[in-house]
This record gives C-alpha cells, structure tokens and sequence, in this order.
C-alpha cells in the first residue's frame, strides 16, 4: 500500500475514503508562508478554540507553533499531495513571524490578546505575500529533496446543484467575480510549481464535476463539490500516486 502527505485542504481530504491509500499526515488550514516561518512563544492552550474539535486546534497549534515543518521532514512517505485551496486565508505578521489567519485563528484567546501594534494583516492580494509563498515553497523543496509531489490543481466552483429541481445552474455575478478572482489567484500558485518542481504529477478534475453542493456534509461552499467530484478524484489519485 502507498504512503503519503497531505498539505492542502479537505477538497482533497475527502476522496481518500474511496481510495486504499495510507494518508501519514495532513496538514490543513495552513500556508506555506506560515509553515516555514519562525515559530511564536505561546503557551498551546492559548490556541484552543471553544466549540472547535481536536483536529481543528490541532491545526491552529502546527500553524502557529510550527509543528508543521517537522512532520514533513520526519515522516517517511511516497509522494506528497498538494492543494492550495487554504490558501485563501490572508497572512499575518507577528514580529518576526508570519501566521495563517485562518477562521481557528481568530477564534482562539491568542488572537483576542494580539497587541495591534505588533500585528499587520497582509492581504491576498499583496505582493508580499506571494514572496512570502514562494519562500515557504521553496523551503518544502529543500526538504522534501525532490520526493514526489502530486499536485491537485483544486478550484472554486462558479456553479451549483439545485436539488430541488436536480440541475446544476450557475452562481450569479457578484459570486463569479469572487470565484474568478480566487481562481485566478490558484493558478497564480499552481503555475508557480508546475515551472519549479520537476518530480511532478499534475490531478485535475473536469469542470464539468466542479459544481457546489449546498447539501455537504462540512456545509455550503464554493469548494465543497457533489460526490461526483471526490469519485473521481480518487481514480487519479490513484493512478498519479502509483505511477
């Protein structure tokens, strides 16, 4: 059986039930920014959040703590896939550190405590924060030493199931200019890899299965898809993994 990592989102996540692949780790609500940032002083109980599972402060405590980087170089996998989809979430630099400001993050008694004058918000849309993506990028190259990396190339859906009538329409267009703009910034990311890793298997599911399903279980998205999609994800999963 194959072994692998997982740094991305559960857009890629939830295809492994239909797939006999070991997952060793996965690493969520995280940027590659923050992972291979300095570490913060803070105590881990600081970071739970109320009403959030173990998973969830699980996740806050490797952004913050930087627990990350050490999963990634001490577990032994065959390949490591990727998903940039939680990368939506914009940046926050912290002295001489830099955090995701993920959802878990601003629910947790560190965040409530931040002096202001010590914090500065870096939007998506920064130039900074690209570079700041690209070092971490090139930090997980450098310890991963040319390991495999299996790229799903994850997108926002600009549609969605009407279950009543069972037909997939299009989202008007205030959200289409949203997902076009988080699209383009994906495939700013993507491009990005694709020109500068070499042991590469790209995985990109048809348009035609990127529809959102208002009936997920994790609740309404743009990149929580129909069932359809995960399906057949996990064919080229597989086969990417294997081959």
């Amino acid at each position: 059986m194959y072994c692998v990592g997982l740094l991305g989102s559960c857009v890629t996540r939830d295809a492994f039930p239909l797939m006999s692949i070991d997952l060793s780790y996965y690493i969520a609500r995280s940027s590659l920014a923050s992972i291979f940032s300095n570490a913060i002083s803070v105590q881990e109980d600081e970071l739970i959040v109320e009403g959030k599972g173990i998973f969830e402060n699980r996740m806050l405590a490797y952004d913050v703590l930087k627990q990350s980087k050490g999963k990634i170089s001490s577990l032994d996998v065959d390949c490591l896939i990727l998903d940039f989809i939680d990368e939506r979430f914009p940046l926050l630099k912290i002295s001489d550190s830099v955090v995701t400001k993920s959802n878990y993050l601003s629910g947790a008694k560190y965040f409530s405590k931040l002096d202001e004058g010590r914090v500065k918000e870096i939007s998506r849309d920064d130039p900074v924060s690209f570079e700041l993506w690209k070092e971490g990028f090139n930090q997980l190259k450098k310890i991963i030493k040319g390991k495999k990396i299996v790229l799903h190339k994850a997108y926002w859906a600009d549609k969605y199931m009407d279950h009543d009538k069972n037909e997939v329409k299009l989202f008007d267009a205030a959200k289409q200019k949203i997902v076009q703009k988080n699209n383009d910034f994906l495939n700013r990311l993507y491009s990005y890899v694709e020109a500068n890793y070499d042991n590469l298997t790209v995985v990109e599911v048809d348009y035609n299965y990127r529809w959102s399903d208002f009936a997920h279980k994790w609740g309404v998205d743009y990149f929580h898809f129909g069932e359809s999609y995960y399906a057949e994800l996990a064919i080229k999963l597989e086969k990417a993994i294997s081959s």
